[in-house]
């Protein structure tokens, strides 16, 4: 396995290049207007009255008469969050009206409704506008702060844009595609691309922060500089949009915010298993140890241990203050991606970690895991265009070759790449069911089940995801479960990787030696 930092020239190529599986082009998330002069407050503050020249207005519904509203006084800014240190979603311009949803715990802040917003509000400050019929909209608890997000200051005289307010920066051109932060006012990055609307530009991040290296932020929002050449960059696919279970009453309860990437372990270095859309509500089963990511309650259809992960950051709670703290789950193993030729041939570089497979889908199993910023040889393309076929280590497969998603690579100099058949599936293996109150393992996704523990033994076909089986062993480090298969193999046991099975009664598991 071997990461780089990404350089400049680089990177550049990549974007350049098509982000395979495709995807459509967000819609402009706002209407561009130009903002009013008007006389502002004498203690303006930090809140920022008269918005920058070129932000957009946000376009919101008329209220209806009689009802909860607010008409601004003066300009100001619509903001997520009932502070200076909340993205802004948009200019709130003197004399317009939004319909009032909601105020602040203090009173400072009002509530409005606003379409572009993900979870449809948005804040305004009580100093800068008039409410009517408000008295009895409901207090509304502030979401919380969103992380920071560092910038990769550019050289002089490269491409480069400044941010003009607080602003979201996100991994893709709109506001469907989760954020990663937000850039604060005054932040400069070198800029390296824009996107197919000409809405975003795609900027440069510290690696340390987004593996990446890179990530988008509304040009409306941005004052950019030595940008006549900056390219084209194809607008990334969009996640699965995950399905978590609807709670119950009284339950501790979790609601998205935002987009919000779901992933199998507490971390940005676990893969990425889709995402919830604004408003989502799951139950929380815990939280991480730092409290940094919540476990929320999906369908085991989608993932068999019927748990995954959210970042705190992106979620509003209800009686979450009791929730016990989870283990981290096992990170699946990292698959060696032998460094590219030096040559200008096809190449990638991962955005996020993903599955390297045997074959262009979910129910082929997973090598293991390729993490983010990882540079790769393509040597192919699937059928669909939505795989692409990469250069793994020999130790790995014997064949060479594995299959990542598309989604999650942006791949160079791929014009030309041969299309490879998809390859057959491997038999699914004949598991007897768990007797008794024995140790039951469940694929959490399609798992080969080998002869022996390690990538090195020969496959006896697979187990689907959801399939369960009696454990009799594993290995004292953990990595190999020894699993009852009599109809697999003369000693009537088999072997899976425990980064890829959930287990109950695992305290009744002994140690065994290959």
């Amino acid at each position: 396995m071997k990461n780089k930092l990404i350089p400049l020239i680089f990177i550049i190529a990549v974007l350049l290049a098509a982000c395979g599986g495709g995807g459509e082009t967000a819609a402009p998330a706002t209407e561009a207007a130009p903002a009013q002069e008007t006389s502002v407050p004498a203690d303006s503050g930090d809140y920022g009255p008269t918005p920058v020249s070129n932000a957009a207005v946000a376009v919101m519904p008329t209220p209806e008469s009689g009802a909860p509203a607010v008409t601004a006084d003066f300009n100001t800014y619509v903001r997520g969050g009932p502070g200076t240190n909340y993205p802004v979603y948009g200019a709130f311009l003197g004399g317009a009206s939004a319909s009032a949803i909601g105020r602040s715990e203090d009173g400072l802040w009002w509530v409005i409704s606003i379409p572009v917003a993900a979870n449809g509000q948005g804040w305004v400050p009580a100093a800068y506008v008039t409410a009517s019929n408000a008295g009895s909209v409901p207090v509304v608890a502030a979401p919380p702060v969103p992380p920071t997000v560092n910038f990769q200051p550019p050289a002089a005289g490269d491409p480069q844009g400044t941010a003009l307010v607080e602003t979201y920066v996100r991994n893709g051109p709109g506001l469907t595609y989760p954020a990663y932060g937000i850039a604060e006012a005054g932040m400069t990055a070198g800029i390296i691309g824009q996107s197919e609307d000409s809405q975003y530009w795609v900027v440069r991040v510290d690696p340390s922060n987004i593996g990446a290296g890179y990530a988008w932020v509304e040009k409306a929002y941005v004052q950019a500089s030595n940008i006549d050449d900056v390219p084209t960059i194809k607008t990334p696919p969009q996640d699965t949009v995950v399905d978590v279970v609807p709670p119950a009453e009284g339950v501790p309860l979790g609601i998205a915010i935002e987009y919000l990437n779901v992933r199998n372990g507490p971390g940005t270095i676990y893969p990425v298993l889709g995402v919830v859309a604004p408003g989502a509500a799951g139950e929380l089963t815990g939280r991480s140890e730092d409290g940094n990511w919540y476990a929320v309650k999906i369908s085991p259809e989608f993932y068999a241990t019927g748990q995954a992960w959210v970042a705190s950051a992106w979620v509003l709670t209800e009686n979450a203050d009791n929730l016990p703290v989870l283990p981290a789950p096992a990170l699946p193993p990292t698959v060696e991606v032998p460094a590219p030729p030096p040559s200008q041939g096809a190449t990638g570089i991962t955005v996020e970690p993903i599955n390297v497979r045997s074959g262009p889908g979910s129910q082929y199993p997973s090598y293991g895991v390729v993490p983010i910023g990882t540079e790769g040889q393509i040597i192919g393309v699937s059928e669909d265009g939505n795989w692409w076929v990469v250069a793994i280590s020999t130790t790995v497969d014997p064949s060479g070759q594995g299959w990542v998603s598309a989604a999650y690579v942006l791949a160079s100099n791929v014009e030309g790449v041969p299309v490879i058949a998809t390859p057959e599936m491997p038999p699914v293996t004949d598991l007897p069911p768990a007797e008794g109150d024995v140790p039951v393992g469940t694929a959490l996704e399609a798992i080969n089940v080998r002869s022996g523990p390690g990538t090195e033994f020969p496959s006896y076909g697979i187990a689907p995801q959801g399939a369960t089986g009696e454990v009799t062993g594993v290995l004292a480090d953990g990595t190999w479960y020894q699993i009852k298969a009599p109809a697999l193999s003369p000693d009537g046991i088999a072997w899976v990787a425990a980064a890829y099975v959930t287990v109950t009664n695992a305290e009744n598991i002994p140690v065994v030696s290959p």
